[in-house]
């Protein structure tokens, strides 16, 4: 199993990925994203099998991922100003 994790902006977050399944969120944060955001997912908790919560994953425009509790009370309006950008959320 590889482990990808860092901290930015005072926020944690943790990548898995086990065998051919994709990256996944194994903890979210609620931490607002300052910088600019390139693409997004949404994990739902029966996706992969050792990620079993829900989170939204940014992609960064400097290529950092960040595992977004979707109860962050800031996500509402995010998701829209990146719809109107023309980016949604691609669900995994």
């Amino acid at each position: 199993m590889c482990i990808i994790g860092h901290q930015k902006n005072g926020m944690s977050d943790e990548l898995y990925t086990d065998g051919p399944d994709p990256d996944c969120c194994k903890t979210t944060s609620p931490a607002r994203i300052k910088e600019h955001v390139k693409s997004c997912y949404e994990q739902r908790p029966n996706t992969f099998r050792n990620c079993k919560i829900h989170s939204y994953i940014f992609i960064t425009v400097s290529n950092q991922t960040y595992c977004v509790d979707p109860d962050a009370s800031w996500l509402p309006s995010r998701l829209e100003k990146l719809a109107a950008k023309g980016i949604t959320c691609k669900i995994l």
